[in-house]
């Protein structure tokens, strides 16, 4: 039988873990017969969703903070977060302040990030906006790791980061500012890209736009773009292939 999520409205929870599911924080409930649409039937709590749905998850337009979620967020298998689907803007992920952890974490083989915003709100000298310690299941479109159209920044360390042999990243016209460093590649990186992406205020004494373990990782990429850069280009370090 549906459920009654609120305010009369009768409620059909997801028919299966990889259907979509969805999340909003203000009107919905965090119980099995909920996450079937926005509003009151949906779950109230991303951290609730990750442990009910195996596969794409919708957050409402808002702001995600420590104060009810569990951070770090942590994707395992083929899960994803659209950040505006159907919804006039994004919903933002925004870490605790000091933390030297990560506000979201790909450890599946196939996690993907859609028109979030990552706010990683630290100080914490290596603070991530994503961290990725699982290498992609593979270099075809759409079967490794994907963030899209993001927004991550003020993060203590890199925008971005992968581990050591983590391969099949691929980054799209997103922005990564505000930090430390934008995107840093640990070796061998091959399948890993950086398309259509904008660079800005990423200022560690040490840190660049763009960054590689050494000159082996086979990065690729093309249009990437900073302002504050006399050629455009993102500033780029190690990077067999800089400066994308």
């Amino acid at each position: 039988m549906p459920a009654t999520g609120g305010a009369g409205s009768n409620c059909t929870p997801p028919a299966s873990a990889s259907d979509l599911h969805f999340v909003d924080p203000t009107a919905g409930m965090d119980d099995p017969q909920h996450g079937g649409a926005y509003g009151a039937c949906a779950y109230k709590t991303l951290t609730y969703a990750l442990s009910h749905a195996t596969h794409q998850i919708a957050l409402q337009t808002g702001v995600y903070t420590p104060a009810t979620e569990t951070f770090p967020i942590v994707l395992n298998g083929v899960q994803a977060l659209t950040c505006k689907y159907l919804t006039s803007g994004s919903a933002t992920l925004r870490g605790s302040t000091g933390s030297t952890s990560a506000a979201v974490i790909f450890q599946g083989t196939n996690n993907a990030l859609y028109d979030c915003n990552v706010d990683c709100n630290t100080s914490g000298v290596g603070g991530v906006g994503v961290q990725i310690t699982a290498t992609g299941a593979s270099t075809a479109t759409g079967s490794g790791h994907t963030i899209s159209s993001c927004d991550i920044g003020k993060c203590g360390g890199y925008a971005i980061q992968t581990f050591n042999n983590i391969n099949n990243v691929a980054v799209y016209t997103s922005k990564m500012h505000d930090s430390y460093g934008g995107v840093i590649f640990n070796t061998p990186a091959d399948g890993c890209q950086l398309v259509n992406n904008s660079f800005s205020n990423n200022t560690g004494s040490a840190g660049y736009d763009i960054r590689c373990g050494d000159a082996s990782a086979v990065v690729t990429g093309n249009g990437n773009t900073n302002a504050g850069t006399s050629s455009g280009k993102p500033t780029c370090l190690s990077c067999g292939n800089c400066p994308f």
